[in-house]
Parts: C-alpha cells; sequence; structure tokens
C-alpha cells in the first residue's frame, strides 16, 4: 500500500498541482476546509501531513496542532508564502513541522524532503515495536495455576528447609538476570565484560559517595541494564563507533539511555533504576539528552554511571578510535569538565588506583602495572582477537615477561582487567 498523503490549502491550484506532482508515489486526499481535514483525518490517519500557513477559517499552526493531538506520529510540513516566513518558522521551533516548504516550490526537493520522510516514519515505527516486544507485559508473563504448581516443585521439594529454598530462588534470579545481561552484550555488540564492570565499580562509587545500600544496588542494577535501549536504534547507528557519529547522530545516539528506561519501566525491580538510567547522557553544562539537566538537578547515581562508562568506553577504543591506558583516559576526562562531575571521576581515580579487595569488581591495569598473582577477569586479545591469555587465568612472572614483550611490539597500550579477588559476600 502506497503511503498516504493529506494536503490542505484554502487554493484549489495549489491542491490540483501538488497532487499531480505526488499521486503516483502516495495516496493523495486535498482539502480546502480545516474542519473537514480534521475530521477525516480522525478517521484515517495519514502518514504526511502537508498544510497552508495562512488560510482564512483556522491558521496552519492551529490546525497542525489539531492534528497532533489526534495522532502525533504522522510527519507534518508546514506549506508558505515569503510573507509568512517568520510564522512558518515560529511553528518549525514550537514541534509542530518536520520542515516547511517556500511557495513556489521545487518539485524534486518537496518529493524528496517528503521520501525522506516517510523513511524516518517506517524508521521509527519499527523502533517502537522492537521496545513494544521488549517490554513483555507482566501480565502475560504470569504462570497459569498448573505451570505455578509445577514451578515450584521444581523450585523446591519435601526435604528443602526454607533457608534452602530461598538460596535456590536466589540462584535462579541471579542466573536469569546473567542471561538478560549477555543477551543485551550480544544485542548492541558490547565490549567484553562492558556492563557488568560498569556495575560493579558505579556500585561502589555510589556507596564511597554515601548512598544507601538500597540506592548502591539501583545505581548497580543501572549500570547492569543501561544498553538495552540500543537494541531499538538502527543497525546503521549502532554499529558505528562514537567518534565516527555526526553531531545529529550523537544526539540520536545518546537518546537509547530514555529507550532504555522505557523498556525498563516493564518490571518493578528495576524500578529504583529507571531514572538513573534515563539520565545518563546528560551533561552538567545542560547540553545532553533527554531534558537539558544541569550540575546537581542530575540524579547521582546518573552521574556516576555517565563517568565509569565514558571511562571503559576510552579504554577499549570505542570513544576516539584508538585504544588508550587509563591514565590517558582520566585526562581526557578531567578535559569534560563541564559536563560530567569532577568529583565522581576523583573517586573512580581511587578506586581503580588503589583498588581494594572488599568487593568483586574489574578495573583495568596496563601491562607494565600487572603483579603476580592477579586474576585476568577477561580474555586478554589483540585488536584482530588473536588471544594471549584466557579469562580466569592467575598472573605468573612467565605471563608478565611474555605480554611485556607483545607490548613491545604493539603501537597502542594493552589494558587487562583485572579482577578483585575477594568474593564479597554482601556483593549485589
Amino acid at each position: 500500500m502506497l503511503p498516504s498523503v493529506l494536503i490542505l490549502d484554502d487554493e484549489i491550484e495549489i491542491l490540483n498541482a501538488l497532487e499531480r506532482l505526488l499521486h503516483r508515489e502516495y495516496r493523495v486526499v486535498t482539502f480546502t476546509d480545516p474542519i473537514e481535514a480534521i475530521d477525516y483525518y480522525q478517521q484515517s490517519p495519514t502518514h504526511i501531513v502537508i498544510s497552508d500557513i495562512r488560510m482564512p477559517k483556522m491558521n496552519g499552526g492551529e490546525f497542525l496542532k489539531s492534528i497532533v493531538a489526534i495522532n502525533s506520529n504522522s510527519k507534518r510540513v508546514a506549506l508558505t508564502g515569503y510573507a509568512d516566513l517568520e510564522l512558518a518558522k515560529q511553528v518549525l521551533n514550537e514541534g509542530k513541522v518536520s520542515f516547511y516548504l517556500n511557495k513556489p516550490w521545487d518539485n524534486k526537493d518537496l518529493v524528496s524532503k517528503i521520501d525522506s520522510l516517510v523513511g524516518e516514519l517506517k524508521a521509527e515505527n519499527k523502533k517502537n515495536k522492537i521496545i513494544k516486544k521488549l517490554r513483555a507485559s507482566n501480565k502475560e508473563l504470569l504462570l497459569d495455576h498448573h505451570s505455578e504448581t509445577l514451578l515450584k516443585e521444581f523450585i523446591s521439594d519435601k526435604h528443602d528447609d526454607a533457608v534452602g529454598q530461598i538460596k535456590r530462588l536466589k540462584r535462579i534470579n541471579n542466573d536469569l538476570v546473567s542471561m538478560n545481561v549477555n543477551l543485551i552484550a550480544v544485542s548492541t555488540n558490547e565490549a567484553p565484560g562492558h556492563s557488568l564492570r560498569i556495575a560493579q565499580q558505579a556500585k561502589i562509587i555510589a556507596r564511597m559517595c554515601g548512598l544507601s545500600d538500597i540506592d548502591c544496588i539501583h545505581v548497580y542494577l543501572a549500570g547492569l541494564f543501561h544498553r538495552i535501549g540500543l537494541a531499538s536504534l538502527t543497525e546503521e547507528l549502532r554499529n558505528k563507533a562514537l567518534y565516527e557519529l555526526s553531531p545529529q547522530e550523537r544526539r540520536d545516539y545518546d537518546a537509547f539511555s530514555v529507550l532504555s528506561a522505557e523498556i525498563m519501566s516493564s518490571t518493578d525491580y528495576l524500578a529504583g533504576s529507571l531514572d538513573l538510567v534515563k539520565y545518563l547522557n546528560e551533561n552538567s553544562n545542560g547540553s545532553g539528552v533527554p531534558e537539558k539537566l544541569t550540575k546537581q538537578n542530575i540524579p547521582l547515581g546518573s552521574r556516576i554511571l555517565r563517568v565509569t562508562v565514558l571511562f571503559d568506553l576510552m579504554i577499549n577504543g570505542e570513544f576516539t578510535g584508538l585504544r588508550i591506558a587509563p591514565s590517558e583516559a582520566f585526562v581526557k576526562l578531567e578535559q569534560m569538565s563541564d559536563e560530567i562531575d569532577i568529583s565522581v571521576l576523583e573517586q573512580l581515580k581511587v578506586l581503580v588506583g588503589k583498588a581494594q579487595d572488599t568487593e568483586v569488581f574489574e578495573y583495568p591495569k596496563l601491562v607494565n602495572g600487572l603483579e603476580a598473582g592477579m586474576l585476568v577477569a577477561q580474555d586478554i586479545e589483540d585488536l584482530e582477537h588473536h588471544k594471549y591469555l584466557s579469562e580466569g587465568t592467575v598472573l605468573k612472572e612467565t605471563h608478565i615477561m611474555r605480554l611485556n614483550n607483545i607490548q613491545r611490539q604493539l603501537d597502542y597500550p594493552l589494558v587487562v582487567f583485572i579482577k578483585s579477588m575477594l568474593e564479597s559476600s554482601g556483593g549485589a
């Protein structure tokens, strides 16, 4: 079925010209009366709405405002004469239209712009479908009585005591969380261990900043699930490194945090983490998304996540295109003092520089900072994914000597992620 276009103009000649231009590629309906156009649109919303700005019964701004109230998904275009240019700009700035066209228009330009709007609409609809699928309703997930009984029998048997049942439930819950985090990592091309590192580091910094145990858990969960909205971006945008994005693409990319929060809202389990993720990409100077919050208006948990995410992306080369040492990443973050919370950065420096084995977490080390007995948290690979050492290796002097020899042959710093050895009994 062809995309549909509704056109409103009080001049019949304009309507006829536009219909002749568009009728081969679009289903076109035309109106001279705004009330009739609104009545039609209520029954049959169209993909595109084109409206003249200055008309006798209702100006184009008022008409398009009514269209938005009925269905905000359609794309809207203002058609204007030179004398109405300022009014058209006002309507554009108010967010009621995607763009305005001057009379007389250029046919190729008009068709090209409408084609691009249809493309945008298709991409948005696809994104919304993905979000809807990801936000599975809790009601749909509820078990019927028979299934619930079987699940209880699976979780516990008559020989289990209450403590044993609770431990088994915790293991099942942790396994399910782990599975979801792994699925997000695969679907968003995540650097190995990225979200888990963010969650671990952010939770400890939250505690260092004086947040309560419950708030620290909310920060931890926000770190685990903050990337889920990336799955709804276009594949082209998702697969680009941050340094490759244009300013507009970067704004579109950063909006993933809002989508992540929307998806996470389907479960009460993550309710305390929603705002932390939603405002993850806000900047202290008010240039971020989605609400241009400034400084202390941004939740502390969001500020913590922002710093830890950027630090990890820089080390892995996703931010600048080059893998860099932790010390260099700290310098680059200091240069972003107008965007991030510097006090959080100082806490991260403390955490990475003097890692205490009081929590389970990963932290980066250059090869020359490795010591025998350290536990490798992620496979050590080169840029072509040739593996030098496997995750879980306990470093020996021979390993370190080999890594130092490899480092001398590389033109970038070889960063090794180390895992603290102590299994924390109070971990999330």
